[in-house]
């Protein structure tokens, strides 16, 4: 965990630590942990789903980083884009304009009144005991 490994070089692990949810990796959960120091993070309420990062890990051999979903998530938005309005550049810009409650790996997204896609996020602490999401008081 580059991050993490960095501050403990540069003697920094006393700073409190406030990331978004790309440190929230497996490796990354197992660093904080190993290191007692706890990570803020605002990240993705639900995770990524278990059948999404099998697919993944069957296919790269490797767990899903933060924007590996988001690229997922985009293909799939501009093709629902496609779907609703036609596929010129006009057309998609258009067509997600128009996304409302599309399903996705991170949740339900949304276009904003201003066409910024939006989807909800939850604070979260890396701590010893795992990753928690402090809206719900639940483990990951």
């Amino acid at each position: 965990m580059n991050a993490l490994d960095q501050m403990t070089k540069l003697n920094m692990l006393n700073t409190k630590i406030l990331s978004a949810g790309t440190i929230a990796t497996p490796e990354g959960i197992k660093k904080a942990q190993e290191l007692k120091v706890n990570v803020y993070i605002s990240a993705f309420c639900k995770g990524l789903p278990q059948d999404y990062i099998n697919k993944f890990m069957t296919e790269y051999k490797s767990y899903p980083g933060f924007f590996t979903g988001f690229g997922y998530d985009s293909i799939n938005l501009i093709s629902e884009a496609v779907k609703k309005q036609g596929s010129s550049k006009e057309d998609i810009k258009k067509g997600l304009l128009k996304i409302k409650n599309f399903p996705t790996t991170i949740g339900e997204v949304s276009s904003d009144s201003e066409g910024e896609m939006v989807f909800k996020t939850c604070a979260e602490v890396i701590n010893d005991r795992g990753l928690l999401n402090l809206e719900t008081g639940t483990y990951f």
